[in-house]
């Protein structure tokens, strides 16, 4: 199941997390969304109330798998200026089980920033397990800082990019809007495809994102300034980048399987090899995935007017795309 919330803020027990995901497979909520700071009854920790950490961490952007501009919470994590606003639906598609889309935009939240999320949960015969395809397209008059972080649980496995490690010191990520709590592990700055991979139960899990100039990839650990103890201890990763418009494009595919007690690993490597975005505009954007056997899909997406029927142009350059609906994606099999 692939969830993503886009809706109004929700008063007291609210989120500063327009457009965040998450998403369930193989009975795992592989993807996790860090709900709430409180151990519930546990009466030894602080009674089983609330803890100082919801309001420091667990409610702030980064504290979830949503786009965070200038490393700063969604409209200042000023709760009454939260409720007055709403993400906005802009498309949702599941007639085809090969093919399900959610589109929603989530502009202002972040002062002079507009975001549009695209999730797709594609099935293709090639591959043993549906997989997500996310589009997250930001765009702003001046240059910001945006990370695109994901939640995992489980263990680090592999990474394609070059990363020095703290591994004698650490320090955090930043100083407040959440990222005081987070222990900065690992950095390194690529051009080029990103891949991470790590192992949950019995399952490996890769992100594959397309590349961008300059894009750091940071690991980092949810944990400190915590002297109580008071945060779950989780892995995430973040993908950096300094832009005006920046389209992130990735891929989350579930692979493989570990036993233990067979002491056996099978395709620890993701199939899917490559993401690339070949245009993006305001009509839509059009994003190229690649992987073994000859895979090869493009999807494209409509960034205008929500429509079923209508047909959309996007360029890049010389180059047009032209596709008809809200969502399209070219090259899929479909299971048998």
């Amino acid at each position: 199941m692939l969830f993503m919330k886009y809706g109004v803020h929700g008063e007291g027990h609210g989120h500063f997390d327009k457009l965040h995901f998450s998403f369930f497979e193989n009975g795992r909520e592989v993807i996790p969304d860090y709900g709430f700071s409180r151990w519930i009854n546990i009466e030894p920790k602080f009674g089983g109330r609330y803890l100082p950490e919801n309001d420091s961490y667990a409610m702030q952007t980064i504290a979830h798998n949503t786009v965070v501009v200038d490393g700063r919470t969604q409209n200042g994590g000023v709760e009454r200026a939260a409720e007055a606003m709403s993400g906005k639906r802009h498309f949702f598609e599941a007639g085809d089980a090969n093919v399900q889309a959610m589109s929603a935009r989530a502009d202002g939240y972040s002062p002079g920033v507009n975001m549009q999320r695209t999730m797709l949960l594609l099935r293709d015969r090639r591959l043993p397990y549906p997989v997500v395809v996310d589009l997250v397209r930001v765009t702003s008059e001046t240059a910001r800082q945006y990370d695109w972080p994901v939640h995992f649980r489980g263990q680090m496995i592999a990474s394609n990019v070059p990363y020095t490690s703290a591994s004698t010191a650490q320090a955090p990520l930043g100083e407040g809007f959440g990222y005081q709590h987070l222990w900065k592990e690992a950095s390194g700055t690529t051009d080029s495809t990103v891949k991470v991979t790590w192992l949950d139960g019995g399952r490996f899990y890769s992100v594959i994102a397309a590349g961008a100039p300059n894009t750091e990839l940071v690991f980092a650990r949810t944990g400190a300034s915590d002297p109580n103890f008071n945060l779950i201890v989780e892995p995430m990763v973040v993908l950096r980048r300094r832009a005006t418009d920046h389209v992130f494009a990735a891929v989350v595919e579930p692979h493989g399987f570990f036993n233990e007690a067979q002491e056996r690993s099978v395709e620890a490597r993701p199939r899917i090899s490559g993401v690339r975005v070949l245009a993006s505009d305001a009509a839509g954007s059009v994003v190229e995935v690649t992987g073994e056997g000859g895979l090869r899909w493009v999807v494209h997406v409509n960034n205008g007017t929500a429509s079923r029927s209508a047909t959309h142009v996007v360029r890049s350059g010389a180059t047009s795309f032209t596709f008809t609906g809200n969502v399209s994606v070219t090259g899929l099999e479909p299971p048998r």
